[in-house]
């Protein structure tokens, strides 16, 4: 009876497993699309600016502009910890 409740528990776990892992993919995918949508955007926001008149552009003192690389990173890191956050709160 004992070795019927260890095969429950080790098949469900597998299951578990391979949902935990397709949910991964899944995820990991979306994100990639994203990344390609904001760098996409990115350009095209900085194309627009390029049009405008020097004297409608927003200044911000002391910032420089970061580059598309820099922005996909920093989303990334954030929606890595969204993830992490979303994780740890299901699993309570």
């Amino acid at each position: 009876m004992e070795q019927l409740y260890l095969y429950i528990a080790i098949i469900l776990s597998a299951i578990i497993i391979v949902m935990l892992s397709i949910a991964v993919v899944y995820y990991r995918r979306k994100l990639n699309k994203c990344k390609t949508a904001l760098v996409r955007c990115i350009n095209e926001n900085i194309e627009m600016r390029e049009k405008l008149p020097e004297y409608e552009l927003p200044h911000f003192i002391g910032r420089d502009d970061i580059t598309p690389e820099e922005f996909t990173n920093i989303i990334h890191n954030i929606l890595k910890r969204l993830l992490y956050v979303f994780t740890f709160y299901h699993m309570i």
